[in-house]
């Protein structure tokens, strides 16, 4: 019994989630006549339209059509030349409208065309719309897109994986209707019972991975079924695109005999399973092939409406009417389309798009100047973004690279630098220039050895006034103590006619203290330097030091136990003192874990034990202590910053600081480097109370805090994860702080945790350990009270 084709096939189209209008369209025509279902076979088209307004959809539904038609009309013909007179014919009917009806300009569709016949498939395809076959558990990808991106991959200049996110990915360099001549791909196969066929556009490639389509089409057993599916997979991604899908299931094939049917004018055999380039139909001359044929719109009107019908004669004369008409009008039509739709159309499109992006980019820049900062910069980090795709793309033309980079040197840049400095100044930002710092190397006796040992490392740095009447102390010198490891350091460093800093050597001298095993942390007042020490049998003192003259061009020190810490199951942390009033921060005690102690005056006779005025109950761990214009401020190990009120109890403080930009200075940023952004926080920097000490900023435990020696009322707070110094202003009324400045550094200042402060006029010199070594830089005194 001889074989015969059954089909079972489901066709669907769908707008997608973000288009207003859907511009692909399908068609399918099984004839229900079994001789004409023997001799033309089963047809199925996808065409995805192109162009503005509702172009797009008239060029996919003219495409759909017009292949219908012509090709169950040209009955007579081998299925080839049918094929390839249906795909020409449809090319000139779009082109022809397109080009005879200004609202239609340029438009034009992708197409993927489907005749099976005496058992074999006949695959067509424009653009990049596809065709997969599956068959023994497999999925495999016939066609070939006909885009700018898979020519890149085929040449190797791109992966799969580059070109599905590439900004050209849209681009297509072969369709139907936008030039006169076209040249499609032609695929032809034996099929087998059991195989299916699937055809769609790229609103379901495009936007479902081809794993999960493979793992639909393979495990559905329904056509019908399989393609809703498919369909609602691309919406549930977004949808972002008009869905077409097709497949078709083989379920009987006719067995094939003989070989595949050559058109006349073939000049080589049709292979099987390759790709090749779909003939040019016999009927039309190769010079009218190059340049195609457009219609009149009566005559597009007609292929629209044409329905098959069984009158054959009628439809071969309507045919050779449409063919003359198409002749007609054809050299008129030839000088326009080579200078509007040559060779170089694809290259045209890639140029128009870059343009696009770059007619985007100045738009960010121009709007930028109107923004608040931080959303200029972020604005124009996207601008950057455009115009540096385009500078570096290799597919467009000199010209526009060319612009691309003046947008980048002679907008871009001047833009960013116009926002930054708004940024600075809103933020209260101050540059501090690495250029000026001055570094010392330090060399001491140790504990363990009297040879000079570089120190590496500093736990606590404090500077003492130098304006107290030491007139024994060598000029041209600042004492500076520190902490290295658990021991005590003076050293002397040189400082010019005005107290600044300046190159030169140093002096250092350990400070040995008889019972002294370790020293945890140091302030100062005045002239005199305090620390808090602990002996070998677990006891705490605080003991002052005094600089005395340099003997043989070394420092020589006094130092005095004042009194012992009163201790039982705390541990002393740190220290701070103003006066007569000592603050010794603990940890872990019985009552209350973590706290202050108050001593109110030194104890009358040196050395003896003395006792609290006050104990402050803290919230976390002291960091760091600074007494200051009549109050304690307190840096706790959680990163919260607090201050005790009038009445001695702990209140937080919420300082509130925009971070600094990556680039500080604004002057230096070029194109050549991404646009500095920074979080969207472009208040007025304020102040505020609170009792939860998470609002505002939290710093890290390796902050510090300093004392501003020109401006009693100023607080000092090294921040070192955001390489800055906080200038704050302070309160003696009610607990409170006031961002004033942000002095910003850069390299090869970095990380300063650990901060000492002196001053010289109107400037301030901070010392600084930074990235094991000691530095200093000026900073501006702030002008804000």
């Amino acid at each position: 019994m001889t074989r015969q084709l059954r089909l079972a096939s489901g066709v669907q189209t769908d707008v997608g989630r973000k288009r207003e209008r859907n511009q692909d369209n399908v068609t399918s025509y099984v004839p229900t006549d079994p001789e004409t279902l023997a001799e033309r076979g089963a047809l199925f088209v996808v065409c995805d339209g192109m162009g503005g307004h509702a172009a797009g959809e008239v060029a996919s539904e003219l495409g759909v059509n017009t292949i219908r038609e012509v090709y169950f009309a040209s009955q007579g013909q081998d299925v080839i030349s049918s094929i390839a007179q249906s795909v020409k014919s449809a090319n000139d009917a779009i082109y022809s409208l397109a080009r005879a009806r200004t609202e239609y300009s340029g438009m034009g569709t992708t197409c993927v065309t489907l005749v099976i016949a005496g058992g074999r498939a006949y695959i067509v395809n424009i653009g990049d719309s596809r065709a997969y076959i599956i068959r023994d558990g497999d999925m495999r990808q016939v066609t070939q897109d006909h885009s700018w991106v898979a020519e890149q991959v085929r040449i190797g200049l791109l992966t799969e994986e580059q070109a599905r996110v590439h900004a050209h990915r849209n681009v297509i360099t072969r369709s139907l209707g936008t030039q006169p001549n076209i040249t499609a791909d032609l695929f032809v196969e034996t099929l087998r019972d059991g195989d299916r066929v699937l055809m769609c556009s790229d609103g379901l490639h495009g936007y479902v991975e081809e794993a999960a389509i493979k793992q639909e089409v393979l495990t559905q057993s329904s056509a019908d079924e399989a393609v809703k599916n498919l369909i609602d997979m691309a919406n549930a991604n977004g949808g972002p695109d008009n869905i077409s899908a097709i497949v078709v299931d083989i379920l009987e094939a006719p067995e094939v005999s003989g070989p595949i049917p050559l058109p006349d004018n073939a000049d080589e055999p049709i292979e099987e399973g390759a790709t090749q380039p779909l003939p040019v139909p016999a009927s039309v001359t190769p010079a009218a092939a190059a340049a195609a044929a457009a219609t009149t719109t009566a005559t597009t009107t007609a292929l629209k409406a044409a329905k098959p019908a069984k009158r054959v004669r009628r439809r071969r004369e309507l045919y050779a009417l449409r063919f003359l008409e198409a002749v007609a009008i054809l050299l008129v039509l030839f000088a326009g389309w080579y200078v509007a739709f040559g060779p170089l159309a694809a290259q045209r499109a890639v140029n128009q798009q870059a343009q696009d992006r770059l007619t985007s980019a100045r738009r960010l820049i121009q709007q930028a100047s109107s923004q608040p900062p931080s959303q200029a910069l972020t604005a124009l980090a996207q601008a950057r973004t455009l115009a540096l795709t385009e500078a570096n793309d290799t597919a467009i033309d000199p010209s526009v690279k060319s612009q691309a980079q003046s947008l980048l040197t002679q907008e871009l840049a001047p833009a960013v630098q116009q926002a930054l400095q708004r940024y600075n100044t809103a933020a209260l930002i101050v540059p501090v220039k690495g250029t000026s710092t001055v570094p010392f190397s330090i060399s001491c006796a140790t504990p363990t050895s009297s040879a000079p040992t570089a120190i590496t490392s500093m736990s606590g740095l404090v500077p003492v006034s130098t304006s107290a009447g030491k007139p024994a102390l060598v000029s041209g010198q600042q004492p500076i103590y520190f902490i290295s490891g658990g021991s005590l350091y003076e050293a002397l460093i040189p400082v010019d006619v005005n107290n600044t800093p300046t190159a030169g050597t140093t002096s250092c001298a350990l400070v040995a203290v008889k019972g002294v095993s370790s020293f945890l942390s140091i302030a100062a007042d005045g002239a005199t330097a305090y620390a808090l020490a602990q002996d070998a049998a677990g006891g705490y003192s605080v003991i002052s030091v005094e600089t005395d003259p340099v003997v043989n061009g070394a420092p020589t020190m006094k130092t005095t136990t004042l009194f012992t810490v009163p201790v039982t199951q705390e541990t002393p942390t740190h220290l701070a003192v103003a006066g007569a009033n000592f603050f010794v921060s603990y940890a872990s005690g019985a009552t209350t874990p973590f706290g202050v102690w108050l001593f109110n005056g030194q104890p009358k006779t040196p050395g003896g034990p003395a006792t609290s005025a006050q104990t402050i109950s803290l919230p976390a761990a002291a960091a760091s202590l600074l007494a200051a214009n009549n109050s304690l401020y307190i840096l706790l190990n959680n990163g919260a910053i607090g201050q005790l009120d009038p009445t001695h109890i702990y209140a937080s403080l919420a300082v509130v600081a925009q971070p600094p930009a990556a680039t500080i200075d604004p002057s230096t940023y070029t194109s050549a480097t991404p646009v500095p952004t920074v979080q969207n926080t472009d208040a007025t920097p304020t102040s505020a109370v609170t009792s939860t000490p998470t609002i505002g900023e939290v710093f890290t435990a390796d902050a510090n805090l300093a004392a501003d020696p020109l401006m009693p009322s100023h607080v000092l707070l090294s921040d070192p994860a955001h390489d800055r110094v906080l200038g704050l202003g302070t309160n003696t009324n009610a607990p409170g702080v006031t961002l004033l400045s942000q002095y910003v550094y850069s390299a090869p200042i970095a990380n300063v945790g650990v901060l000492a402060v002196t001053g010289s006029g109107t400037t301030l010199n901070a010392f600084a350990w930074s990235d094991g070594k000691l530095l200093t830089f000026p900073v501006p005194e702030s002008t804000h009270s």
